[in-house]
């Protein structure tokens, strides 16, 4: 199923709803997400986002085989985010994040931009897996994260703003 928001419309989550998306999500409207999940499930490439200056609340990344690549410079989830399989290519400017940040499975790729948390509570984790970070920026006045991993990497620019990372017991590159 594609999502497709036309200009001029409201597409409302509804509460704490999920949204199954096997295709291509385009949002030239606006989307409120309420405290619901967007799950992006497509097992086939060439999936986009548009998500316009709508923000997500949760989004899942989970299909194996699937692949997703936002068209935004920048985009929005204001609590978790999800890659649990396949591959996902953030934007090229600035991926905010207000909660957890968990690649559990899948892939993600940098795209040479920004990983902004902006979580302004403690408790939240931030799990890397295999993949790497090009500039990581902490950014949330009284968020706490604690790095899953034993080891991640970020190949840019490593920034605390504000909040109380934990980094790996390991090594963080």
């Amino acid at each position: 199923t594609n999502i497709n928001i036309v200009a001029g419309n409201t597409l409302n989550a509804g509460g704490a709803n999920t949204f199954s998306v096997l295709g291509f999500w385009d949002n030239s409207g606006t989307f409120t997400p309420q405290t619901g999940t967007v799950a992006f499930i497509a097992t086939s490439s060439s999936k986009t986002i548009n998500q316009a200056s709508s923000n997500f609340y949760n989004t899942t990344f989970n299909g194996v085989g699937g692949a997703w690549r936002w068209l935004n410079t920048n985009a929005t989830t204001t609590n978790d985010l999800t890659v649990a399989t396949g591959t996902l290519t953030f934007p090229g400017g600035t991926l905010e994040v207000g909660g957890s940040f968990a690649n559990t499975g899948g892939t993600f790729l940098h795209n040479s931009g920004i990983t902004k948390l902006i979580a302004t509570a403690g408790g939240k984790t931030v799990q890397v897996g295999t993949s790497t970070f090009n500039d990581l920026t902490f950014n949330g006045a009284g968020g706490a994260w604690s790095f899953i991993d034993t080891n991640a990497t970020t190949s840019g620019t490593l920034t605390i703003l504000a909040g109380t990372p934990t980094f790996p017991s390991g090594v963080l590159e």
